[in-house]
């Protein structure tokens, strides 16, 4: 059993904990430590967003996931960005020029005889 000091973040074995004085040892909470997997918590969320963020911007998941570490995260940039594109083309496929002739000098706004 480890102990997390809620104000530094330090943490402690046991040991350590139990030879603390009853005033140090409030800023102290039990916590599980695994020594094959550590997690900070900010770093996770840190994770995510650089993941969503790539993939969102290059519209690929696999690079938003290998930049970022969180395959969640880059899972839902590329469905982002995915939608986007869908909405742009969308937008741009309709066609709302005017045609002012002339694009091979014979419509009505092209040369004439000088």
């Amino acid at each position: 059993m480890n102990y997390k000091n809620s104000n530094t973040g330090e943490v402690i074995n046991k040991d350590c904990y139990n030879k603390l004085s009853n005033e140090k040892k409030r800023n102290f909470s039990s916590t599980f430590s695994s020594v094959t997997h550590r997690v900070s918590e900010d770093q996770s969320s840190d994770d995510f967003l650089t993941s969503l963020i790539v993939a969102e911007v290059t519209g690929d998941a696999m690079l938003g996931a290998a930049v970022g570490g969180d395959l969640v995260g880059a899972i839902i940039g590329a469905e982002i960005n995915e939608e986007i594109s869908a909405d742009t083309s969308l937008d741009n496929s309709s066609d709302n020029s005017v045609d002012m002739g002339g694009g091979d000098f014979g419509g009505g706004g092209g040369g004439g005889d000088f």
